[in-house]
């Protein structure tokens, strides 16, 4: 797999592991698109990196999920960091409802 070229999505990536997700996507030339609910975190991970595309989006919120991906002409990787569940954050009880909207609208 090359990202040379692409362009990846990295869902929460303002800091943490979805920063260094960001950080590796661009070092290895892809184009980055970061979506995190915090502008003032987008901000600092956009005067970290450099050139990336930043976007204000809260994951469990179905209209900025959708807006961010129609949004975007070219979605080659996508990495969800962060998230929220549901049943108090217990997967294996989860029915995948929440997960399921940033899927759908990522891939439909």
């Amino acid at each position: 797999m090359t990202l040379h070229g692409g362009h990846v999505v990295v869902s929460r990536g303002s800091r943490g592991i979805g920063l260094a997700a960001a950080r590796l996507a661009r070092d290895a030339g892809a184009g980055v698109t970061i979506a995190s609910r915090s502008q003032e975190k987008l901000i600092q991970a956009e005067q970290e990196l450099g050139q990336v595309h930043t976007i204000v989006m809260h994951i469990t919120d179905e209209g900025d999920v959708g807006q961010v991906f129609e949004g975007l002409r070219r979605i080659d990787h996508g990495l969800i960091s962060a998230g929220t569940m549901r049943n108090n954050g217990t997967i294996v009880k989860n029915d995948g409802s929440s997960s399921r909207v940033v899927t759908r609208v990522g891939t439909g």
